[in-house]
């Protein structure tokens, strides 16, 4: 799991096509080419190489509904554009699943767990998402709804070098 302000990891999209793509989306989702309505549509948009983006938006909830979620095929960059919501994040040897794996939708959902770390992500945060980071979003932080955009990369495409 890596959190940061996306103006401060900036440069770090600039080692590959794929990250440049993802990079391009982000700009273009802040700079407000997508409409509202694309959001609550949650539309999905494609991008390069079987990388996509869906824009969201929705209302968030209390901790003890949190959905607890890993996926295998994708990383996830999910990218606040405005309000902020809470993420609860875990190793996944810490979990238990509790809906097997689905290939169709690549995600695995599991029993919720105390050892979690909690997350804060507010305006311009990227969260990124390895497949052995166990994450529930959507838990409720100062404002009622969200605005994001989660980008979806084949982890084989990303190589993660800090």
């Amino acid at each position: 799991m890596f959190s940061a302000n996306l103006k401060n990891i900036s440069h770090m999209f600039k080692k590959t096509s794929e990250l440049e793509a993802i990079s391009a989306f982000f700009k273009e989702c802040i700079d407000g080419i997508y409409k509202i309505e694309d959001y609550e549509a949650k539309r999905k948009v494609e991008l390069v190489n079987g990388i996509f983006g869906i824009l969201q938006t929705y209302s968030l909830k209390d901790e003890k509904d949190a959905f607890f979620e890993s996926h295998l095929k994708y990383i996830d960059f999910q990218l606040t554009l405005r309000g902020s919501e809470r993420f609860l994040v875990g190793d996944i040897k810490d979990f238990e699943i509790k809906t097997p794996y689905d290939e169709k939708k690549d995600f695995i959902e599991y029993k919720p767990n105390l050892k979690v770390s909690r997350i804060v992500s507010k305006e311009l945060d990227l969260n990124v998402f390895l497949p052995y980071d166990v994450h529930a979003g959507g838990i409720y932080h100062e404002d009622n709804n969200i605005v994001k955009v989660v980008v979806k990369a084949p982890k084989e495409l990303i190589k993660l070098k800090f």
